[in-house]
């Protein structure tokens, strides 16, 4: 069968990382994947599981989710969705006419519904549109009557995990399919390998707190900063940070946001930290790598305290290597974390308040291996790539057999 996909992400993330798994088992089982996708390093991935892409400047994006709906200034960000509409319809239509055999689009992120609609008039395949994010679901609000309006239409929506689920109104065409992880086909880094190893001989240490993400404030990573700056007189904490900066914006759209005064420079800000509380030593930045396995095998706590209010990929991809958990979610459903089992939700990601979770784990290290056994087991039957995408083939093959 020939499935579209439509990611809307230039720079290789969590979303990425999401679909090429899903893919990459699917290709077993009869699945031809074409792919629309912006310009950047999604696309180099990509290349390794299809031969069919069309990359495109960028593609029109609503956002109504919870942490970055448009209010205030980020109305402006709206912007740049205008400009993309002739680059998301010109694609749309160059799709259509190289690929004539299209059986069903498969949306890869609910803030593609603008091209998800488009794609529904010009191909009138079945569609699928994929929820990774948690929604502004304010019942009041314009965009929500719309998202949710129009998500009636779509043959399927699935949601990531039932923190995500929980934001979306309750239809019969919601199902819950988690993201998957295998630890099989990594990429090895030698110049990762070979720093974490130097880190691991020279540094004494106790307790190994590790990032994974992009340098971006919305994932927390000025906190964490502020956090090991809490911890800093604690020579048995060091802290491990493996990702680079964002990809850099369009001019136009970098131009709007310095005259805004709403730019943000977090590489910069976490130099001249890092240099102005002397902690080069504790808070150790990697660089960006794909080589995750490498990483979490020598870390003993994933920290993820996002402001998105949702475990991230990070939190299950580090389970897999028995690794628990701290991470900002207020109402964390069994599905993706059990606090006090799998690894510590916080209520908030205040330096405070992840420091002392960290300090939990330095003062309590038997938890280290009780809540990394049952992190494991959770994040083994939750993200198991082979049951997740033969959900995602089941929905394929009932729409085919309903379409015809």
């Amino acid at each position: 069968m020939n499935i579209l996909y439509i990611h809307g992400v230039g720079s290789f993330g969590g979303s990425s990382r999401s679909l090429y798994e899903n893919i990459k088992i699917m290709k077993n089982y009869g699945v031809n994947p074409y792919i629309i996708v912006p310009v950047g390093s999604s696309c180099e991935v990509f290349k390794f599981i299809s031969d069919n892409i069309i990359t495109t400047t960028g593609l029109t994006q609503l956002d109504n989710t919870k942490y970055s709906h448009y209010k205030g200034l980020r109305w402006i960000v709206a912007l740049r969705e205008v400009l993309f509409l002739p680059f998301t319809i010109f694609c749309l239509l160059k799709a259509k006419a190289r690929w004539k055999s299209i059986d069903i689009i498969h949306i890869n992120e609910i803030t593609l519904i603008i091209p998800a609609l488009l794609a529904k008039i010009i191909f009138n395949k079945p569609i699928i549109l994929h929820v990774r994010s948690l929604q502004n679901n304010n019942e009041k609000s314009i965009r929500t009557k719309f998202v949710n309006h129009h998500l009636k239409k779509f043959n399927n929506v699935l949601a990531i995990d039932e923190n995500v689920r929980s934001t979306l109104p309750k239809a019969d065409n919601i199902l819950t399919v988690h993201n998957s992880y295998s630890i099989s086909e990594r990429k090895e880094d030698k110049r990762l390998q070979a720093t974490l190893t130097n880190i691991k001989e020279t540094k004494k240490h106790s307790l190994v707190v590790g990032f994974v993400g992009n340098l971006l404030q919305q994932k927390g990573i000025i906190n964490l900063l502020e956090a090991a700056n809490l911890v800093k007189d604690n020579q048995q904490i060091i802290f491990l940070i493996l990702g680079g900066e964002p990809p850099k914006k369009p001019f136009y759209i970098s131009a709007i946001t310095k005259l805004l005064g709403i730019e943000q420079n977090v590489k910069e800000r976490i130099l001249s930290t890092i240099k102005e509380n002397k902690l080069e030593e504790k808070f150790i930045l990697l660089g960006h790598s794909y080589d995750t396995s490498s990483f979490y095998k020598e870390i003993d706590v994933i920290c993820f305290p996002s402001e998105l209010d949702a475990p991230g990929r990070p939190v299950f991809e580090a389970a897999f290597f028995g690794k628990p958990a701290i991470v900002t979610v207020k109402n964390p459903k069994a599905d993706t974390i059990i606090h006090g089992e799998t690894g510590l939700a916080i209520p908030n990601n205040k330096p405070e308040t992840i420091a002392n979770a960290i300090m939990y784990f330095l003062n309590n290290p038997n938890e280290l291996d009780r809540m990394g056994i049952n992190a494991k087991k959770l994040s083994s039957n939750t993200a198991d790539p082979i049951k997740n995408s033969r959900k995602i083939l089941d929905i394929y093959h009932k729409l085919l057999t309903n379409h015809i």
